[in-house]
């Protein structure tokens, strides 16, 4: 019963995404005396959020609206659960009434669990253009693509025709939008499981939310199963940041941009494949993101406790000495430098006469988290310092995963002092350094 009013490429940012049309024939398990027709909606604007909408709710269903949450029943046997979330009362004469549900879960997998996936088409919200040696032509226009593939398993990712049109918009409301398609299979044709696909799914929703340095949505998830037909495999769509808050990441975009997504992909296709590692992979970029878009004071909280979930799992647990100084001896064994740099002059000045942290990061960081969550400060950290700290902890935690995933591109250095090009090989790249590449 799929319909959808327009194609990805044609969706207007903001506009809501029809995604499916439904009839509902139960209602917590009691079979309605007549099924009711709705259409699942993932709603933009002003925020993110996945309703079932319909002209002739049963005004029944206000008896089953307080219970949080309450399932409805589509009529392939899917059961989906909901919660309250708006109804216009009183209704018509015939005993129906005009409104919606939300999804009580979103993204929520729909598809049968016994479904065999040959392939998955996607498309994403908010990701910034790129470009790459990989890219297309369409009616003269640069259309970035690239292919992220790790072993058998291969993406296709394709910026959509019209978002240089759609920038503008996106930009003055801060708002939402698809930006690319995607296809999601494996070379050797192997058929999938829900479970794995669901895998597949996190893991790339990660990655792409890493890669713009704040969260990045899937939707318009569909199958293509053995069997030959399709499905929708999910409705809604995970958290995804404002379009404005994705300016701040390590990605240099233009020239190379689908080239470094292709290299960090493969790395971290890696570890998400490794059971050792895949939670402190998945904990780690969700505090990282968290920590970005949180006031300056909870970002670095956030941000120290990604710090300690990634060393320990480098290094090993800490055996004596402060969080700080494990947190120092980690990242130099990984091979950075620890000492704060001139570009945080703030934090530099605040510390300088500290014996406690003696020039160093990770204690500088450590020493303002630990007076940021006990009742007693010893200190007055005021926001210039708190920012330098914050921005220094994102730039560890960037390089940590950078290196582990194998990484040898260009990035953007938050650490650059002003004046300076930000874009740089990262440090402990074999390749040539590149020069005058700009993003």
């Amino acid at each position: 019963m799929t319909h959808l009013t327009t194609s990805p490429q044609e969706q207007e940012p903001n506009s809501p995404i029809v995604l499916e049309d439904i009839l509902i024939t139960h209602i917590n398990g009691h079979c309605l005396e007549k099924p009711f027709a709705a259409r699942v909606v993932l709603r933009l604007s002003p925020t993110l959020m996945t309703v079932i909408e319909s002209e002739s709710f049963p005004i029944g269903i206000l008896d089953h609206r307080m219970e949080m949450p309450f399932v409805v029943t589509v009529s392939d046997n899917r059961d989906v659960q909901v919660v309250r979330s708006s109804l216009r009362i009183p209704g018509s004469m015939n005993g129906t009434a005009r409104g919606s549900v939300a999804l009580y879960k979103s993204p929520c997998t729909v598809i049968r669990r016994d479904t065999k996936i040959k392939s998955i088409s996607f498309s994403v919200i908010n990701f910034p253009k790129f470009f790459g040696r990989q890219d297309n032509w369409v009616d003269s226009v640069r259309v970035g693509a690239t292919k992220l593939a790790h072993t058998n398993l291969q993406v296709s990712l394709t910026q959509i025709v019209g978002l240089s049109n759609h920038e503008k918009l996106l930009k003055e409301t801060d708002g939402y939008g698809i930006t690319h398609t995607g296809i999601i299979e494996y070379c050797d044709g192997a058929a999938l499981s829900v479970e794995e696909v669901e895998n597949v799914l996190r893991g790339l929703r990660a990655f792409l939310s890493f890669a713009r340095g704040a969260g990045c949505g899937l939707t318009l998830v569909k199958a293509a199963c053995s069997n030959a037909g399709q499905a929708f495999f999910e409705w809604g769509s995970t958290h995804t940041d404002p379009w404005n808050r994705g300016y701040d990441t390590w990605l240099p975009t233009i020239a190379d941009g689908g080239e470094n997504l292709s290299q960090a992909f493969s790395g971290f296709w890696s570890l998400c494949d490794d059971p050792n590692w895949r939670d402190v992979l998945f904990r780690t970029i969700d505090l990282y993101l968290n920590g970005k878009a949180a006031p300056f004071h909870v970002g670095i909280i956030l941000i120290q406790a990604a710090l300690e979930s990634l060393c320990y799992k480098i290094t090993g647990v800490k055996k004596k000495g402060s969080t700080g100084e494990f947190l120092s001896k980690s990242i130099k064994k990984i091979g950075l430098c620890t000492s704060i740099p001139s570009s945080c002059k703030h934090l530099d000045v605040f510390f300088r006469n500290c014996s406690r942290v003696g020039g160093d990061g990770p204690k500088a960081i450590t020493e303002i988290r630990n007076d940021l969550v006990h009742a007693k400060q010893a200190h007055q950290v005021n926001a210039e310092v708190q920012m330098d700290a914050l921005r220094l902890g994102q730039w560890y935690i960037e390089m940590i995963l950078l290196k582990q995933f194998g990484y040898q591109g260009r990035y953007r250095n938050r650490l650059a002092n002003t004046g300076e090009s930000p874009f740089e090989m990262v440090p402990w790249a074999t390749s040539v350094r590149s020069a005058g590449m700009a993003s």
